[in-house]
């Protein structure tokens, strides 16, 4: 495997997987390289989505987001590497929401940020100068939170993993938050959410491991493998889910982990939900709505699998070094439109 971002390597992308190379090794940061391979490792499991590899129509490039607003009834917007990167608001991401409010179009932001409830992360976009009130903040964590009301998977309680991530309450069964150094808590949990990883060590990936090893159902909020951040990539919970999973059987893995989130089709169908709430209009067409987020394998394969035109941002989120035209190559993943910014 290499250690570098270089896109030389993307050509024989379709070796990576099947190199000798553990693509889970924590001795070196992670790379773009890293991070795709990883997502590719995980395909079988992803949404299929039944459609050539460059569709006539698909791929096509503009300078900016607001370039193409016009295609769009609504937006599905990513938060990291869309709207911000770490603290720091995209540039021009205020004026691409007040251009979008001045054509009609309704926006909501759909995030895999599950940590903290929605209403956390929506906070904290006026501190950025963007305009998103709450109630456009769809996340993967209220995705999970609605499949696990009512408690139809018999869940007698419910861990928490990640010492940052913050335990739902009044999900009709017992829920802790787990803490790696605490055998009674994890004996005592039938079930563990993993909510985010902003907090996980070395130990908290032994307990998981060993929970699978269990039988213990895994309910997976961000299947994110990785986030752009100011100084790199950050390994997220779908990295330390997919790496504990990796001695399973394949029936095992999809018998014991659910994901939630995109590209999951669980959070799409509530960003629907929500889309017809705030704005009282039901007749949405699919092809009309955007889902505009900077990484292939959660925002466009969900996306497209969800029957929504798709756009992929390159310049400040997974492929702000570039890559992007080798990755759509090796994946074979390709957007309705690729643009540099908003």
């Amino acid at each position: 495997m290499q250690s570098s971002d270089m896109m030389g390597s993307l050509p024989f992308f379709g070796k990576i997987c099947t190199m000798t190379d553990d693509i889970f090794a924590l001795s070196a940061p992670m790379t773009l390289t890293s991070t795709l391979a990883i997502y590719e490792s995980q395909r079988s499991h992803m949404p299929a989505v039944d459609m050539p590899a460059v569709a006539p129509g698909m791929g096509q490039r503009a300078p900016r987001l607001r370039d193409v607003l016009g295609e769009f009834d609504a937006l599905l917007l990513d938060g990291y590497g869309v709207l911000n990167i770490g603290a720091e608001a995209v540039p021009e991401a205020d004026n691409m929401l007040e251009q979008a409010r001045a054509m009609g179009l309704a926006v909501l932001v759909l995030t895999n940020g599950a940590s903290k409830p929605s209403s956390v992360t929506a906070a904290k976009y006026p501190a950025l100068g963007l305009s998103i009130d709450p109630v456009q903040v769809v996340s993967s964590r209220d995705a999970l939170l609605a499949a696990l009301e009512g408690n139809p998977m018999g869940i007698s309680c419910l861990g928490v993993a990640d010492g940052f991530a913050e335990p739902p309450q009044g999900q009709g069964h017992e829920v802790i938050a787990l803490n790696p150094e605490d055998d009674k808590g994890w004996a005592r949990a039938d079930a563990i959410g993993v909510f985010g990883a902003v907090q996980w060590t070395a130990a908290w990936q032994t307990r998981l491991e060993e929970a699978l090893v269990q039988g213990k159902h895994v309910y997976v909020a961000n299947p994110d493998v990785a986030a752009p951040q100011p100084g790199g990539y950050s390994r997220e919970p779908g990295f330390w889910v997919a790496k504990a999973a990796q001695a399973m059987s394949v029936e095992a893995r999809d018998r014991q982990i659910h994901w939630f989130g995109k590209p999951y089709a669980p959070v799409f169908d509530l960003a629907r939900n929500r889309l017809e709430e705030i704005t009282g209009r039901s007749n949405w067409k699919d092809d009309r709505i955007a889902m505009v987020g900077d990484s292939l394998h959660t925002d466009i394969l969900g996306g497209q699998a969800a029957g929504l035109n798709t756009v992929l941002i390159t310049g400040h989120g997974l492929f702000r070094q570039g890559g992007a035209d080798d990755a759509i190559s090796a994946t074979g993943i390709m957007p309705d439109y690729i643009v540099d910014t908003v």
